[in-house]
């Protein structure tokens, strides 16, 4: 049986939304929401499934009918929405303007770059393996100057 969360991570897999925060974004909700789908603490409401289904290529119905069976205790009400659910079953048909861009799928960390004033009185201070480049520079990752 397909859950509501099977389809955000299809919207991961085969879309360029491949993180919460693009999920969350382009749905208009929290980060913290997207999770909490996967936990199956809420649901997503209608015109939202509407926006799921469009940037995967399917119908809306599909992923409304996986709702109301991953909600339902009754076990023979259960077995006929996963009946609907398997009936409305489509392939993935994504939207060229969804199709994967290259983006990588975790954020990139900004360089940390340490600012230092250096005031060299003579080169004899310092040490063989360090040569003055510019009075005032920066050391990136807390690594010395590299002589170019």
């Amino acid at each position: 049986m397909r859950k509501l969360y099977d389809y955000i991570l299809d919207l991961k897999r085969y879309t360029r939304l491949n993180t919460n925060i693009k999920i969350a974004e382009y749905l208009d909700v929290s980060r913290q929401y997207i999770t909490t789908l996967k936990y199956g603490k809420c649901w997503l409401a209608s015109d939202k499934c509407l926006r799921v289904a469009e940037a995967l290529g399917i119908d809306a119905d599909e992923i409304i009918l996986a709702i109301n069976a991953e909600k339902s205790d009754d076990d023979n009400i259960k077995r006929q929405w996963v009946k609907l659910v398997s009936q409305k079953k489509q392939e993935i048909n994504v939207p060229d303007r969804f199709k994967p861009d290259g983006s990588p799928r975790r954020r990139m960390a900004a360089k940390k770059q340490k600012e230092i004033n250096m005031l060299v009185l003579s080169t004899d201070t310092l040490p063989s393996n360090m040569k003055v480049i510019e009075i005032h520079g920066f050391i990136e990752n807390n690594l010395p100057y590299r002589n170019f």
